[in-house]
């Protein structure tokens, strides 16, 4: 059993200006957990939320930049478990950046979703994508 997750928005904002929200660390905070940031493949963050014991979760997400293309494309891997060291869920992170004539379509794929319990818990994921995510990045860029 496996699922990805696709989603797409546009905003009115150029390709730049989208991509500084995604990589420059100071923007980055202003709608995500992530801290610290670098664009440049191999920098590895992480990022801390309420830990669900009940779903085998700490609440700490492990990611590692894997690609980088400027204002066209950010890939990293998402990885989570039930306590450190031990990864239950091993997924990639994609945005695709695209100008669209008035402004930036913005593409997410989150991939990599396999076995029953991940796959329940994309659905779960991509609720925050949709709902949570996109709506403090559409915030921050106002």
């Amino acid at each position: 059993m496996k699922r990805n997750i696709h989603l797409r928005w546009q905003f009115p904002h150029p390709p730049e200006t989208i991509w500084k929200y995604l990589t420059n660390p100071e923007l980055l905070s202003q709608w995500t957990e992530i801290k610290s940031f670098e664009p440049v493949v191999g920098f590895e963050f992480t990022q801390k939320q309420s830990a669900k014991p009940k779903r085998g979760w700490d609440g700490m997400m492990y990611h590692k930049v894997l690609e980088v293309v400027p204002n066209e494309k950010l890939s990293y891997s998402f990885k989570a478990g039930p306590e450190k060291g031990v990864i239950t869920l091993d997924t990639v992170v994609t945005w695709r950046l695209k100008p669209n004539g008035t402004g930036t379509t913005l593409e997410l794929e989150h991939s990599g979703f396999e076995g029953l319990k991940n796959v329940m818990t994309s659905f779960i994921m991509e609720l925050g994508w949709k709902n949570h995510i996109i709506k403090k990045l559409k915030t921050a860029l106002k």
